[in-house]
């Protein structure tokens, strides 16, 4: 609690200091009922729960805005944890912009609305969406669509056991095209990412090259809106992006050398707005791993039903959806899992 306080202390003295500052705010709770069956639930047999909690990303931000400046602070909160999800500046030099920060990767940030899921706000993290998380970054975009970023490596998940000898000498580098034609707007972006072993450390040294390219597009045939994202690379976990099971890199010690894992997926909504306050989601995603020792491939699955209403500053999001988890690598059934409820949540 006292951390709360802090953080809306300097959320109103950042509103003191900026008189041009934004202050906003969401709320948002899930209240969902789960339904295991036999090969999914931990315990042998088919299971339904009730989960109703406040979710993590209920946020408190503020928005700055002055001439060709803007800058952002937001904070992730709920009733046990807060994070930091934004803290950037950025400004507008004519033609081009920079922005320093923590911020989203572009190109594989957040596309499907999916609300539900264990966590809350799934959206098909794990399950077709690539996600490379909120991360601090340099990062340059061009008037004409072109965008580049040098971001912090990520080097925790060494698939050799050993990070205190990674040597990241570069940061990882995202770079991606906006194309807007109207009502079709397609965004082909890369993420690349390479460390090695500081062979004093670790005998023969070794390496790690990660990478993802994603191409997502957004169609507009008003009333409905198609969004869609197909993705590949090779050890994406590697440098953060979300994975179910955590799939990364192996580590052949007999060769000190990565086995590599590639990684393709992707996911395709319909939304279908039957009036200014309500409107309706099918939505769909599929991820699967593969690595050379393998004999079958690591895939999982989400599918989702949901209806979106606005009443005021109120919006209810009741959805029904389902996680596959489908066979391992083993092809041992890893069963599924159904859910059904709301979330409820006001903007301010």
């Amino acid at each position: 609690m006292k951390r709360l306080l802090l953080v809306v202390a300097l959320v109103v003295l950042s509103v003191s200091i900026f008189a041009q500052a934004t202050p906003y705010g969401s709320v948002r709770a899930g209240f969902w009922y789960d339904y295991q069956n036999e090969d999914h639930y931990p315990h042998g047999d088919s299971n339904l729960s009730m989960r109703y909690f406040l979710q993590s990303n209920s946020r408190l931000g503020v928005n700055y805005r002055h001439d060709q400046f803007d800058g952002r602070i937001e904070m992730g909160m709920n009733n046990t944890a807060m994070s930091l999800r934004l803290l950037y500046g950025r400004q507008d030099f004519g033609g081009w912009s920079l922005l320093v920060g923590q911020d989203v990767i572009l190109g594989t940030d957040f596309q499907p609305n999916q609300v539900g899921g264990p966590s809350g706000d799934l959206s098909l993290n794990g399950y077709g969406t690539a996600w490379g998380g909120r991360v601090p970054q340099v990062r340059f975009e061009m008037d004409n669509g072109f965008f580049g970023a040098f971001v912090i490596p990520n080097t925790a998940n060494d698939p050799a056991g050993n990070s205190a000898a990674v040597n990241a000498l570069i940061p990882r580098i995202n770079l991606g095209y906006k194309v807007d034609l109207d009502n079709i707007k397609i965004t082909p972006a890369v993420v690349f990412q390479y460390y090695d072993y500081n062979e004093d450390i670790m005998e023969d040294g070794g390496s790690v090259m990660s990478w993802i390219g994603a191409v997502t597009a957004e169609m507009n045939f008003e009333p409905v809106v198609v969004n869609a994202q197909f993705n590949i690379g090779s050890n994406i976990g590697n440098m953060g992006y979300t994975l179910a099971y955590n799939r990364r890199a192996g580590w052949d010690a007999e060769e000190s050398e990565t086995i590599d894992v590639l990684t393709f997926g992707g996911f395709l909504t319909a939304t279908f707005a039957a009036s200014p306050t309500l409107n309706f989601t099918l939505g769909g995603g599929y991820t699967a791993n593969t690595m050379d020792d393998w004999d079958n491939p690591d895939d999982r699955m989400s599918i989702y039903l949901q209806s979106g209403i606005r009443a005021g500053r109120l919006r209810i999001t009741p959805e029904v959806g389902m996680l596959n988890e489908m066979a391992d690598f083993n092809d041992n059934d890893r069963g599924m899992l159904m859910y059904f409820g709301t979330q409820l949540r006001f903007d301010f």
